[in-house]
């Protein structure tokens, strides 16, 4: 699976179109509801500084549950991280999870 770009330009009125094409190929027919999500400080403060935004058909909280269903992803810690704290490259280690944080560390030797 690929992420498509395509790039658009607002008109004089400042409004964004989107043509037919794209919505057909987006999968979105004619009369169908989608929803436009994007990130703001707050519910008071909704002024979007990153300028992005995501067209759903069925809204963030289905997009969230589907990336929440994938498959597990890999951890992968940098060896600068790993040098770091000491810990050798080729080590075991334990993940740790607590309230509000998560505890990487060498996986202690049975003695």
């Amino acid at each position: 699976m690929i992420l498509r770009e395509i790039f658009l330009k607002t008109n004089e009125n400042g409004e964004l179109i989107i043509g037919k094409h794209i919505l057909i190929q987006m999968g979105i027919e004619k009369g169908e509801q989608i929803y436009i999500a994007y990130l703001c400080p707050s519910e008071e403060d909704r002024k979007n500084e990153f300028r992005e935004f995501i067209l759903t058909k069925e809204g963030i909280e289905n997009l969230q549950q589907d990336v929440e269903l994938e498959e597990e992803v890999p951890l992968t810690i940098p060896n600068e991280l790993m040098i770091d704290a000491e810990i050798p490259l080729d080590a075991d280690l334990d993940v740790i999870c607590k309230k509000g944080k998560i505890l990487i560390q060498q996986v202690e030797a049975a003695e």
